[in-house]
């Protein structure tokens, strides 16, 4: 578990070891429909959906009332972090679980093991 101060004097603690489950479930809201319409998500747009797909199913607690996003059965998480977290702690978290995101992106994961040395 992870936690980080926010600037109002707020708090979050966070899960953060990952699992593929959390990579699939992050990935999959990053999908862009091409029609003949001008339908199109901006790269902002996927990134701020992917992230909060992320902290929806990481945060464990917070010091704002109310439950956190995966125990808010009414509201998507991105309704719950957006209505509650004022826009300066938004951007504490963002930078707080950049690392995270860097690994559902498949940077910044392990190497790859080393080929057995032949002799």
């Amino acid at each position: 578990m992870a936690k980080v101060d926010l600037p109002s004097g707020a708090w979050v603690e966070y899960r953060d070891k990952l699992l593929a489950a959390d990579r699939f479930a992050v990935q999959a809201v990053a999908r862009v429909e091409l029609k003949e319409s001008s339908n199109s998500a901006s790269f902002l747009e996927m990134q701020n959906d992917m992230r909060n797909a992320l902290l929806g199913r990481i945060i464990t607690k917070w010091s704002y009332g109310g439950p956190v996003p995966s125990e808010d059965s009414f509201r998507a998480a991105d309704m719950v972090i957006g209505e509650t977290m004022d826009i300066d702690d938004y951007a504490a978290l963002e930078h707080a679980v950049e690392p995270l995101m860097d690994k559902i992106a498949g940077r910044g994961t392990a190497p790859d093991p080393k080929k057995p040395e032949t002799s």
